[in-house]
């Protein structure tokens, strides 16, 4: 039996290894620490440090692995927190990452933007025997499709990427391809040719009037087209069963026609056609026995009475006048019958006829200022000594409307008086500006009515705008017979002498550039010298004129002042006419035949005879058919 009163160990008892490695695990070896005495040796738990360097201790050992991978793991719980709360910014960041990797990656990049972005696609279509290009071809790219113009060339929008394209034009055999549309521009073109299944016609059209070659031209024969190149030419592919076909062939700016087409792969003349361009120019003809006003196209084709001839007219006093650019025409005519002629207005855009100015005158036409056409009018139920007996009057052709631009005044009485004259023969056109004469004159020339009186050279618009006085000369308060006349010659565009004779005495006057100034310079020979009439051009930047050499005339062109000819023609029968457009020129050849030429000159085409009733007055060119 154990004696109970034996003193017990100091020292805590071993335990059993299983019974430790138990409390370890529950952590219990602390709790049995406070337990133990205070005089037995301390344990302490090793440190981190310590387990680093303790080779053999198996718990250290396991703690030093599992330390890093739970710090990855709560690296990337933390990254991942970190992203969602800016997923704002961070998800556009990562969408734009994955984009640009996709676009980096040419097997990816096209699909991808085929649905945002198109491109302009070229095709470039050309004959496979002769390489001239292939007009009116129909090109299609993803059932889009286009013609090629006359360089063989069709655009297309089509997306980036691969697509196939296939060509169709009759009598050639259809063609497929595979393109690719890229973004850069060397990457948006191709050329294609076709094989002909019928004979190739090369095909030439010109410019009547010029002979020079026409540019996108189109020929149609059949049921196929062509379009020209620069040069006029193409060639159309036609079926060889006839020897010749029917063609029609049109531009833009010319007479549609229509003409033999040879089916030939030869070039020959018979398939080199010409284009006539449009327009029509107006003139009198009497060749039905009345004086009528004619139209024809520029070839002289086409011919049409405009105002047929009531047989009233009279022959010596018909006049018809053009404005410049060919809108508008003015008729001098006594066609309604009574006892003067009456002014009338067509209008070239539906060849209408509408009276302009009539009644107990008589009108003398100056000529077109644009579109306001200057004429005199001289009063035959008004007497010479009471005012308002001439007049010089404007009419707006776009309005309708006149303007009375002057008026003479008078005094006195039937026997004894003093009155204006305004002479149309010294009306002159000078763009939109007018210079005119008004000059006083007494029955008996006597000083008693003249006394003081003032002779004027006037300026004014031909809207009656801007009206001046340039320069005055008062008759002189002497006793005796006395007179005083102005008169005036153009010498160039806005150049005009003017001669002031008193009682004998002659003073020149020279009017440049808006300004009248006394000229010491112009003399009797010069004054009296033949001048020639300058026509200007519808944009007044040239002139065209002839002047009479050996008999003949020399045709020349210049500037808008008259100068810097270009001499076109020499030794002709040809005088200067008018114009048509800046492109061409008119011409007249024994007062009445008309001819038509480039304004480089060349050969004329004559377009028709024409009846020439009178010169014009003082028009200075503007008006045409009249002359």
């Amino acid at each position: 039996m154990p004696d109970s009163t034996k003193k017990q160990p100091t020292g805590a008892p071993d335990l059993p290894d299983d019974t430790k490695k138990i409390l370890e695990d529950q952590g219990d070896i602390s709790k049995q620490k406070r337990n133990e005495p205070e005089n037995l040796p301390e344990v302490t738990e090793p440190g981190i440090a310590e387990q680093e360097d303790a080779d053999d201790d198996g718990a250290a050992e396991t703690f030093d692995e599992q330390l890093p991978e739970d710090n990855k793991k709560h690296g990337i719980r933390k990254f991942f927190a970190a992203y969602w709360r800016h997923k704002k910014w961070t998800l556009l960041l990562t969408f734009l990452m994955v984009i640009g990797v996709l676009l980096a990656v040419p097997a990816t990049r096209y699909p991808l933007l085929a649905p945002f972005i198109s491109k302009t696609y070229e095709v470039e279509v050309l004959d496979n025997k002769n390489s001239m290009p292939v007009s009116g071809a129909t090109v299609t790219i993803d059932n889009k499709s286009s013609i090629t113009d006359s360089q063989g060339r069709a655009k297309i929008q089509a997306k980036v990427g691969k697509h196939s394209v296939t060509i169709d034009k009759k009598y050639y055999a259809s063609a497929l391809s595979e393109i690719f549309v890229g973004l850069e521009a060397q990457r948006s073109e191709t050329q294609i040719k076709l094989v002909a299944t019928g004979r190739q016609v090369p095909v030439l059209v010109v410019n009547k009037i010029t002979g020079k070659p026409i540019k996108d031209a189109e020929i149609k024969v059949l049921d196929t087209n062509a379009k020209t190149d620069a040069q006029g030419k193409t060639t159309i592919v036609l079926p060889t069963k006839n020897a010749t076909e029917m063609a029609t062939i049109s531009a833009d700016g010319f007479n549609k026609a229509s003409d033999t087409v040879h089916v030939t792969s030869e070039v020959v003349s018979g398939n080199t056609f010409q284009l006539t361009p449009t327009g029509k120019v107006y003139f009198l003809s009497n060749l039905s026995g009345n004086v009528d006003v004619v139209s024809t196209n520029l070839d002289g084709s086409g011919r049409k009475t405009v105002v047929a001839g009531t047989g009233e007219e009279d022959g010596r006093n018909t006049v018809l006048l053009a404005a410049r650019d060919w809108k508008y025409l003015t008729l001098l005519s006594k066609r309604d019958g009574g006892s003067s002629a009456k002014l009338f207005l067509i209008n070239t855009s539906n060849d209408q006829l509408t009276t302009i100015d009539e009644g107990l005158a008589n009108f003398t036409p100056i000529g077109w200022s644009d579109h306001r056409f200057v004429y005199h009018v001289n009063r035959t139920n008004v007497q010479t000594y009471q005012p308002k007996a001439q007049a010089l009057k404007s009419y707006d052709a776009d309005h309708g409307n006149i303007t009375v631009l002057d008026e003479t005044a008078a005094e006195g009485s039937k026997y004894d008086y003093a009155s204006q004259t305004l002479s149309p023969y010294d009306v002159r056109i000078l763009g939109d500006n007018l210079l005119y004469v008004k000059s006083w004159s007494a029955y008996d020339y006597g000083t008693a009515r003249l006394s003081g009186k003032k002779d004027q050279i006037i300026s004014v618009d031909a809207d009656g705008s801007t009206k001046k006085i340039l320069k005055e000369f008062i008759h002189s308060t002497k006793a005796g017979y006395q007179y005083q006349y102005i008169s005036s010659v153009v010498r160039k565009p806005q150049d005009v002498y003017f001669a002031v004779n008193t009682n004998g005495s002659t003073v020149y006057y020279e009017y440049r550039a808006g300004t009248l100034t006394q000229s010491n310079t112009i003399t009797d020979s010069v004054f009296s010298k033949t001048y020639s009439t300058y026509l200007q051009s519808p944009s007044d930047v040239s002139t065209f004129w002839s002047e009479a050499r050996d008999g003949k005339n020399t045709l020349f062109v210049g500037n808008a002042t008259g100068n810097d000819g270009k001499q076109l023609a020499s030794l002709s029968d040809y005088r200067a006419y008018g114009w048509f457009t800046d492109k061409y020129m008119l011409v007249s050849k024994d007062s009445s035949e008309l001819y038509i030429m480039a304004v480089g000159g060349g050969k004329a085409l004559k377009i028709a005879d024409y009846y020439k009733a009178q010169q014009n007055y003082g028009g200075y060119g503007y008006g045409y058919g009249g002359l």
